[in-house]
């Protein structure tokens, strides 16, 4: 999630707003960022899933135009750059495309981004576009934004339904369904922002109403390509003069600040009970949403949703324990997708055993592990995982241990959840 950071350094650079502070606070930033994408570098140039796995097509694009971005705003060894180019072209079939016509605009649009108008892996992939007869929405925008010509861009546009664009076919991080959807359609208005605003208009705002009540979109590339789409339709209308906020009728002094960042505001103070009416009056065009939270207690409907080709089972082989004892826990992955996370609680009170998940990584049971606070993430490569680790209490305690959730990665909507269970140390 750098690539806010990019943008965020070229907007205060062009509009003469980026101070000597928040430039060396950027840069430090940048340097974090290219650490992270350059730990994801195959052996032999380009970018795979995860660091040291050979170079796939469509990361390499991804981390390709990352790095042509950042060569704008940040120094730093252009190298990675050509790597990742000679990358793409050795794995490039003859016919000029890679894998798919859809990934092969993808791949296009990078080497474009990255001033590679001249490269003979480019030319042999517009060759290849023009025979194909793709109709699906998600093509039509991956060759629009690679290839920005009229009759591309009209294709794109009259594949519109209802203001956003839905794909049939699995996006190249494999999401489908409403996630496949979110992609598709910014996708579509970051390459119609300028060809027809109006439309492009209508999919920013489809965008915004599937935006979760947290501010993202499901997935991280959902999420950067939304943002994406919103800076492109956005970018036309400038203000130097704050939104003003109205709650049932009674304006709120102050509430906002002028500035492009997001902002927040808590209604609850002045939101009351019954119909609560929210109006925002700007001078240019504004993104707003308006997110809510409660609490529901659980119910049986809640606690297990199946999924076909998705399930997970987390179990321990006892739930009462001694102190100075451990307790196994076994969790079960049942998937058939592409890129599976398993959310499982560690209950509280209890450490987990931190060489066991070290192993299973090495084993190549889990592709990676992650831990924060009472939650360990295991990244699944999609297909069937079976494996366990212990436990031990810190002190006696009785806790109910947090339900444990699994998903899809790139289509977070597709998940199955185990229930809470008891624990106690005595």
């Amino acid at each position: 999630m750098a690539w806010p950071n990019v943008a965020i350094h070229a907007y205060l650079r062009e509009t003469g707003q980026l101070t000597r502070e928040k430039e060396e606070e950027l840069r430090r930033a940048h340097g974090q960022g290219l650490q992270r994408i350059l730990s994801f570098e195959s052996p032999g140039g380009g970018f795979g899933w995860y660091g040291g796995r050979g170079a796939e097509p469509g990361t390499t694009a991804y981390g390709l135009m990352y790095l042509a971005a950042l060569a704008k705003v940040h120094e730093f060894d252009r190298g990675a750059m050509e790597r990742s180019v000679a990358a793409l072209e050795r794995i490039q079939s003859p016919d000029g495309q890679w894998t798919s016509p859809a990934l092969t605009g993808y791949v296009a649009w990078a080497l474009r981004r990255a001033g590679k108008e001249d490269t003979k892996a480019l030319g042999l992939a517009e060759q290849f576009l023009k025979g194909v007869r793709d109709s699906d929405p998600y093509t039509l925008a991956m060759v629009a934004n690679a290839f920005p010509w009229r009759p591309n861009l009209d294709r794109l546009a009259q594949s519109a339904k209802d203001g956003f664009w839905s794909t049939r076919q699995k996006t190249w991080t494999q999401a489908r369904l409403a996630a496949g959807d979110v992609e598709t359609t910014a996708l579509a208005v970051i390459a119609l922002a300028k060809h027809d605003a109006q439309l492009a208009d209508q999919g920013a705002a489809w965008l915004i109403r599937q935006r979760a009540a947290h501010g993202a979109w499901g997935s991280t590339q959902a999420t950067v390509l939304a943002l994406q789409a919103l800076e492109a339709t956005g970018a036309r209308e400038k203000s130097n003069v704050a939104p003003r906020l109205f709650v049932n009728g009674k304006e709120i002094p102050d509430a906002f600040e002028v500035s492009d960042k997001a902002q927040s505001f808590d209604l609850s103070p002045h939101a009351g009970k019954g119909t609560v009416e929210v109006t925002i009056e700007s001078a240019a065009k504004v993104n707003a949403q308006v997110a809510g939270r409660y609490y529901l207690p659980w119910g049986t409907d809640d606690l297990i949703r199946g999924v076909e080709g998705l399930n997970l089972s987390v179990t321990y082989d006892r739930n009462e324990v001694k102190m100075g004892e451990s307790v196994t826990c076994t969790v079960k992955v049942q998937a058939d997708a592409f890129m599976v996370i398993a959310e499982v609680a560690v209950p509280p009170g209890f450490t987990v055993d931190s060489s066991a998940l070290d192993a299973l990584v090495r084993k190549g049971t889990v592709d990676k592990v992650a831990q924060s606070g009472r939650t360990i993430t295991f990244y699944l490569p999609g297909k069937d995982a079976a494996f366990s680790y212990e436990l031990r209490p810190r002190y006696p305690v009785t806790v109910s241990v947090a339900r444990s959730v699994a998903y899809e990665y790139y289509t977070p909507d597709r998940r199955v959840i185990s229930p809470p269970q008891e624990m106690v140390a005595r």
